[in-house]
């Protein structure tokens, strides 16, 4: 399995990773790092093995205290019920920024 969270390194679940550790990395880090977290996912489309599905990502970064709200859109490719291919896009520079820390509120 490939898991696949697009944004720079800044964003702690964010990169490639293989394997079922993927999935328990992406979401151990996004239940330590951020809280009061809301996801809105709607409309999904599917042709084939592949789903998409778009929505609104809602968090308060722990660390830093900022939140975001952002557009996020979901790519899995499914085979066998299983999920072979995870692709998360947002908008990372704003989510980037909210786990940024800074003199105004370290």
């Amino acid at each position: 399995m490939s898991w696949k969270v697009e944004g720079p390194a800044s964003i702690p679940y964010s990169g490639v990773t293989r394997g079922l550790e993927g999935p328990k990395q992406f979401f151990a880090t996004i239940g330590s790092t951020t809280d009061q977290i809301s996801l809105d996912m709607a409309p999904f489309a599917a042709q084939g093995d592949n789903v998409v599905t778009a929505g609104r990502y809602q968090a308060r970064v722990i660390a830093t205290g900022r939140r975001f709200d952002v557009p996020l859109v979901h790519l899995f490719t499914i085979r066998n019920g299983k999920v072979v291919r995870y692709v998360n896009m947002s908008d990372s520079g704003t989510v980037a920024e909210a786990y940024a820390a800074t003199a105004a509120n370290a």
